[in-house]
This record gives structure tokens, C-alpha cells and sequence, in this order.
């Protein structure tokens, strides 16, 4: 009895480790992936590092700022100290990063008023270099203090009082880091299956010969298969992002939050964002789609296709990281740039002229899949598979 179980177990072995695609998602996909992890983290936390380095933060001084007050905020170096018509309207655009209002108290002191932006990384630090130059205005008008009334520095009176003021939403930000993310990622789950039915199961239940005798190209068929599955992304991305609205609602309401926050978005934004994430999921679908349509078996196919997941899963992460914008090249990174797109947007910042850069890569990278189907589908490997690799050979 062992040496039968010793028997199937060896042989299911050999099977296993002869699948090349079991062999690369079993044993090289785990070996690779945490040192791939830590190696890109390592590049991330130095590219980080190095925006870090010479980096200045526009802020706007607003009110009656005393003299050395401006001066403690020049001697910043991460601090440019500029002068703007409209500062709310500078800081809603991202032209500046935070702003601040001064006016002098009683008693030598001040009152200061900052406004910045959580949801900018650029924003926190700069307000963390005010107050450093705050602390450094009340640490010298203390002494100065003390010297005149012949004090001792810990009984002069000098009240400097900040007031910081979030011009950004909390919720709003995790709105617009979460959405294309769950949209995306969703889309790839509605589409995976379908994709691989649409490209292996006919074959499988022995229908595809009657498919491909019909009066059309095999690239107009894959094409028809392509739509259908672009139907049911459709579907899927709409029903999920109106359950996620709702249940957000729901759960603003509980936590008496403002629910404005979602209305105030927009109805074109929110179609705008149905529609790059519907795009981004027809494009890893298609592509998904022309990877398997060679597969001896549906389990080979689902095999394939699941690395696509891997690839759609790492781009939503990336379009979601703090700091990466479409300037820094990942305007021109499919999925990843639907992702920049449709996450400013819903921030409400400018799209332009991202938005249909990143639209009309990903439609182009559509329309390749579906004539190089016209190729691959037209041999014999469509409608037989791969040719299986056989024991002894």
C-alpha cells in the first residue's frame, strides 16, 4: 500500500514539475517574490529619499506678518515663501502647499493660522517647517523679552498660538486612493473566468470548429468573444462601484460624517471612473485572452491567466502609492495611469492632458490582442492546443 501511494505520488510529481507553469507559479513565484518585494521597496524608500533632497514647498504668507516672522520662514530651505492673488485657490490647484496667515498678538506674542493639505506628502512636510520657524520666532522674542523686562527667559510672557486648518478631506483622500484600486482589481476578478471560457472552454466542450465555420475571420470572432466579456466587466465594475458608494454612505452615516463627500465628486467624474476602470480590465482581459488561447487544457489556462491578476494587482498598487503621479513617467504605463487618472480626478485635481493619453494607449493596447488573435487563432492551435509533451519523449 505505501509503495502504491509512493508510486502516484511520484508520478504526479514528475507531472507537476514537467508543467512548466506550475513549476513557475509553485516553486519561482514564491522563491522571487519577497527579494522582488524588498528589493522594490528598497528603490521606492530611495527614490523617496532622494525627491527629499532639495525639495521646496511653496507656502503663501498671508495678514500682517512681522518682519522676523517672514524671515524665520525664508531662512527654510525646504520653504519657498511666495505671494499669490488667490491662496485658497492656489492651494485647491496644488500651486501651493499650504498657507500661512499671521497677526500680531498682545504682549509681543502672534496668532498664526495654517492651512494645509494631508492628502499631499509635500503639504505635511512643509507644515512641520513652519512650525519649526514658529518655534524659533517665539524662542527669540522670549529672550527678547526677558532681556528688556531683566527676566529670566522661563517668566517672560510671550503667546505664540497656532490654529492648522486640513483643507483636504480625510475620507476624500482614502476615497480617491481606494476607489480605482477596488474598481480595477474587481473588473480583473468579473472578467477572468469569462476570459478563459471565451478562449479555451468551446474548444474543451468541442464547439469551436462550428464557432469558426461561420462566414467570419477568426479575428472577428475572438473580437465577439472579447465583447462579451467586455459586457460582463461592464456589468461587474457598475453593480460593484454602486454597492461600494452605497455601503461608504451607509458607513459615513453611522460615523456622522458628511456625506457629501461622495456627492460632491460628481456624476461625470464617477462616469469618467466607470469607464477607465472598465478599460483598464478589457485590457488585461484581452491580453489574458490571447496568452491562453494556445492552453492544451482549461487548468493550463487558468494557470496563465492568473498571472495577468498578478500584473493588474501590482499596477492598481502602484497607481495607488503616495507620490506617484503621471509626470514622473507613469502617464505612459498602461493600467497604471487609468489608475493616476481616475484617482486625481476624484481628488479633484487636473487630468489634463493625462486623461486621454492614458485612454487612447489602453485602446490601442486593445485593438493589438484582437489582430494578433487573427494570427494565432488562425492556425491549428486554437482549435486543438498546444501539442501536449508526452512521457518518454
Amino acid at each position: 500500500m505505501i509503495g502504491a501511494v509512493l508510486a502516484v505520488f511520484l508520478k504526479e510529481l514528475r507531472e507537476t514539475l514537467r508543467d512548466p507553469n506550475a513549476f513557475l507559479l509553485s516553486v519561482l513565484y514564491p522563491l522571487l517574490l519577497y527579494p522582488g518585494l524588498v528589493w522594490a521597496t528598497n528603490l521606492w524608500v530611495e527614490y523617496q529619499s532622494g525627491q527629499l533632497v532639495g525639495e521646496t514647498a511653496p507656502v503663501a504668507v498671508v495678514g500682517e506678518a512681522p518682519p522676523d516672522v517672514l524671515a524665520a520662514l525664508a531662512a527654510v530651505e525646504a520653504l519657498d515663501v511666495v505671494t499669490v492673488d488667490d491662496a485658497e485657490g492656489a492651494l485647491a490647484a496644488g500651486r501651493i502647499v499650504a498657507i500661512v496667515g499671521v497677526t500680531p498678538g498682545p504682549d509681543g506674542g502672534l496668532d498664526v493660522q495654517t492651512r494645509w493639505r494631508s492628502d499631499l506628502p509635500v503639504s505635511s512636510r512643509a507644515r512641520s517647517h513652519v512650525d519649526a520657524a514658529l518655534t524659533e520666532v517665539r524662542t527669540a522674542r522670549v529672550a527678547a523679552a526677558a532681556a528688556t523686562a531683566g527676566l529670566a527667559p522661563e517668566h517672560a510672557k510671550v503667546t505664540v498660538t497656532v490654529q492648522e486648518d486640513d483643507a483636504s478631506s480625510l475620507v476624500g483622500w482614502a476615497l480617491s486612493m481606494m476607489v480605482p484600486f477596488v474598481l480595477v482589481l474587481n473588473g480583473m476578478i468579473a472578467g477572468f473566468y469569462p476570459a478563459v471560457e471565451a478562449a479555451v472552454g468551446e474548444r474543451e466542450r468541442g464547439t469551436l470548429e462550428t464557432t469558426l465555420v461561420c462566414a467570419a475571420s477568426p479575428s472577428v470572432v475572438f473580437a465577439g468573444k472579447l465583447a462579451c466579456v467586455f459586457f460582463i466587466v461592464t456589468v461587474a465594475t457598475v453593480v460593484n462601484c454602486g454597492a461600494f458608494l452605497l455601503s461608504l454612505w451607509q458607513l459615513l452615516n453611522l460615523l456622522e460624517v458628511d456625506q457629501k463627500l461622495v456627492v460632491d465628486v460628481g456624476f461625470g467624474t464617477w462616469l469618467g471612473v466607470l469607464g477607465c476602470s472598465v478599460l483598464a480590465a478589457l485590457v488585461l482581459n484581452a491580453w489574458e485572452m490571447l496568452a491562453v488561447i494556445r492552453a492544451r487544457d482549461f487548468k493550463q489556462a487558468q494557470n496563465i491567466a492568473s498571472g495577468f491578476l498578478i500584473v493588474g494587482m501590482g499596477a492598481g498598487v502602484v497607481g495607488a502609492l503616495e507620490g506617484i503621479g503621471p509626470e514622473l513617467g507613469f502617464g505612459l504605463v498602461p493600467v497604471t495611469n487609468l489608475v493616476l487618472v481616475m484617482r486625481e480626478a476624484i481628488a479633484g485635481r487636473d487630468i489634463w492632458p493625462w486623461a486621454p493619453i492614458a485612454v487612447g494607449l489602453n485602446l490601442l493596447l486593445v485593438a493589438i490582442p484582437v489582430l494578433l488573435a487573427a494570427r494565432v487563432a488562425s492556425g491549428e492551435g486554437w482549435r486543438v492546443g498546444a501539442p501536449a509533451t508526452k512521457e518518454g519523449r
